[in-house]
């Protein structure tokens, strides 16, 4: 008996090994389709709060400037009842003045969509820092590898109230797939090839 005796006498064997050769292929080509594309996006986290204790917070260096620039006011000198010239002299009530008020200070340190945000806020009084607090919000990055399958494989049966069944397969390039089916009604085998869309 020669080959083409044998698969005459076994059709039947011969179109499912063909289909099962067929599904094993577009497996391995949907396999090898795959693409892994990387997303990258920036999640905001919680913002923290916090307060820095001043005691802490010494001058490591003091230092004095040689002229320092003073407050000053005219102040009118006289001789022998006139008005004789107007002189600058140091402004002492505004020197206790500038001591014992507050200055408030607010700044952000960066804000941008990779590193967070950061701002700091502080006060000084009587030539100290009287208060430093800060903000952080940071910003974490989050890459997700999303897997792009542009050919998908599949596998397929059908079955109709005449009594014919069908066994396949087919493939899926994006949106749009092939398929062909083997069927049989047990008197007479066909072939039929459709087409189908993803919506």
């Amino acid at each position: 008996m020669n080959i083409l005796d044998w698969i005459k006498k076994n059709k039947t064997l011969v179109v499912l090994a063909v289909v099962a050769l067929f599904g094993a292929a577009m497996f391995l080509v949907g396999r090898g389709s795959v693409k892994i594309v990387e997303h990258t996006t920036y999640v905001k986290g919680k913002t923290q709060h916090d307060t820095i204790p001043v005691e802490r917070l010494v001058p490591y260096a003091v230092l004095i400037p040689a002229t320092p620039v003073l407050p000053l006011k005219p102040d009118t000198v006289w001789k022998e009842g006139k008005p004789v010239y107007v002189a600058l002299v140091v402004d002492t009530a505004k020197i206790i003045a500038d001591y014992a008020k507050e200055n408030k200070y607010n700044s952000s340190l960066f804000d941008n969509e990779t590193e967070g945000a950061c701002s700091v806020d502080l006060s000084v009084q009587y030539n100290k820092l009287k208060r430093l607090s800060y903000a952080y919000t940071p910003i974490q990055k989050v890459i997700v590898k999303e897997k792009i399958q542009t050919l998908t494989p599949f596998v397929s049966g059908r079955y109709s109230t005449q009594g014919s069944v069908g066994i396949g397969g087919g493939c899926f390039y994006h949106d749009i797939g092939l398929e062909a089916l083997y069927c049989t009604d047990m008197t007479a085998k066909w072939v039929e090839i459709g087409a189908k869309i993803k919506f």
